[in-house]
């Protein structure tokens, strides 16, 4: 899904999200009844995603589609490192979520 490692998502609790234009044109893909994803049908790109098993009440927006960068979005935890490749390195000052 990321084509990489790993991947860096930003949670925005519910009540501070909203999508400000294009609503309409948005698909929607619930992987279960907690977790799904909501992307553009035409090129694939996920708008935001919702993890209700680590992070409900919030919605997940990936890293990559912030214009700017501020120092409040380093990384604060780290979640799957059970999954990680071999050679994916932790980082020793971001704590990692506890196994369910």
């Amino acid at each position: 899904m990321q084509g990489g490692d790993y991947s860096t998502w930003i949670a925005v609790p519910d009540r501070q999200f909203s999508v400000l234009t294009g609503e309409v044109a948005i698909s929607h893909y619930q992987f279960n009844d907690r977790s799904s994803k909501s992307f553009c049908p035409s090129c694939g790109t996920v708008v935001y995603g919702i993890n209700g098993k680590h992070f409900e009440g919030h919605k997940l927006v990936s890293l990559g589609t912030v214009d700017k960068y501020l120092p409040e979005l380093k990384p604060q935890l780290q979640v799957y490192t059970e999954h990680r490749s071999e050679w994916g390195e932790i980082q020793s000052d971001v704590p990692i979520m506890a196994k369910n």
